[in-house]
């Protein structure tokens, strides 16, 4: 395969000049790493958010109901057709029903020292193990098995001054409105001082429910985690037309979870209603925050991409005007304006390319270092950190993107630059040129 005389040339005056070309090289690999650094930092974040809330809401769909308030007293009679409506969507998934009890109201003891709870999840440990593992443990771990056992946060257990293995009390008002105990064995502890981890605790559904004075054929939801694979608009579609077939009375799709209570809570159905509520339904109000970070993220990258390009275009066509006795000797010698034009587009292209690959390289160096640090000191930060730290995703098709922005903008400004300077007649390039 022969290798065009243009991009020999291109090749052979950038390593000629590389002083000369040195700055506009680590203006492009400084300005290419910041900018995917930030894109993969600002994934990483998002990610992290969305695993917690995936913890918090029991999967990526959640299904709910009843009358006049959140009850299904049929929960298990709903199981099974829930299952048979992922299944004929031919969507992997693991189920669980789960019992949400608002604790305002409630309080741990332990020897004397009192925590309270905003909510308390009855979940089967078991059935939710995918799940649950991937709590921030500073202690103890899920259990093995099912039975009387709670996960608790760590300012909770500070509070209480418990350790793993010590057994807690729980005294809650039970759905007569009668007081009630139960007690648990403290499974594991774990931190996380963001909205879903800092008043929660995940304690097992048979004792929870059992001493609200229900039956455990009795949940106020049902959760389903299809592993973040499948969870799209138009899957919560084809669920929601499934669940129908398998006949559920189902409240239309919302984007926002609020929308199903406040017909659910104010005026009631006259039947038992459910509702399918997607993880973004969950999060209606991160999706602003969401939005936002997302909004910085662009702005520091399309910043970095002027300064690149702006940059790299000035500093090229100053280069190409001293070299003007080149170029008038190039076309002296018969090189067509094409060829000329092409060789030093090359080298526009391969400062580009190396500049680039050696951003990537320092965005992958970058990631590992901050993935070395602990942020969890730093208040309501903890909502976007995996095990105490900022875990980057690198994000590889908008990385590309992001490459292809700078190389097709940097290449047109040089384009611009010297599209008048190769159509100078030989005389006239060397007489410019020995001006200078």
């Amino acid at each position: 395969m022969r290798i065009p005389v243009f991009f020999l040339l291109a090749v052979r005056s950038f390593f000629y000049r590389r002083r000369e070309y040195s700055s506009l090289f680590f203006a492009c690999f400084f300005g290419v790493g910041v900018a995917l650094f930030a894109l993969s930092v600002n994934r990483g974040m998002i990610l992290s958010l969305a695993d917690k809330a995936r913890i918090y809401y029991g999967g990526d769909y959640c299904v709910l109901g009843g009358e006049s308030s959140l009850t299904l007293p049929l929960v298990d009679e709903y199981v099974p057709k829930v299952e048979a409506a992922f299944e004929k969507c031919s969507i992997p998934f693991k189920i669980s029903k789960r019992f949400d009890y608002n604790a305002f109201d409630s309080a741990f003891f332990f020897e004397g020292a009192e925590a309270h709870q905003r909510v308390i999840k009855g979940v089967d440990f078991q059935k939710e193990r995918n799940l649950l593992e991937r709590l921030s443990f500073v202690q103890g771990s899920l259990p093995k098995e099912n039975g009387a056992f709670v996960i608790l946060p760590l300012p909770a257990a500070r509070t209480l001054g418990c350790v793993v293995g010590d057994e807690i009390t729980l005294l809650l008002e039970d759905s007569d409105g009668y007081l009630n105990t139960a007690s648990f064995v403290v499974s594991g502890i774990y931190r996380d001082s963001s909205v879903f981890g800092m008043y929660t605790s995940y304690a097992d559904f048979s004792t929870l429910v059992s001493a609200y004075s229900m039956p455990n054929s009795w949940a106020n939801r049902i959760c389903i985690d299809t592993f973040a694979k499948n969870a799209t608009e138009k899957t919560a579609l084809l669920l929601q037309n499934a669940l129908i077939d398998e006949g559920f009375r189902m409240f239309p799709l919302v984007d926002d979870k609020r929308d199903f209570y406040d017909v659910l809570l104010s005026k009631g159905f006259s039947e038992p209603t459910l509702a399918l509520i997607p993880l973004s339904a969950n999060l209606s109000d991160v999706r602003i925050m969401e939005r936002a970070m997302k909004m910085v993220s662009f702005c520091v990258i399309f910043l970095l991409i002027l300064i690149i390009v702006s940059g790299v275009g000035s500093t090229w066509r100053v280069i190409v005007i001293r070299r003007l006795v080149e170029i008038g000797t190039y076309r002296s010698l018969g090189m067509k304006r094409h060829t000329l034009l092409f060789s030093l587009l090359s080298e526009a292209a391969f400062l580009i390319f190396l500049g680039s690959s050696f951003g990537v390289v320092f965005c992958l160096i970058a990631e590992k270092i901050i993935s070395l640090f602990d942020f969890s000191m730093i208040p309501s930060f903890d909502i976007f950190l995996t095990q105490g730290v900022i875990v980057p995703v690198t994000d590889w098709s908008g990385g590309a993107i992001i490459i292809a922005l700078v190389l097709l903008s940097t290449l047109f400004v040089a384009f611009w630059s010297v599209r008048k300077t190769v159509k100078m007649m030989p005389a006239a390039a060397l007489s410019a040129g020995e001006a200078l």
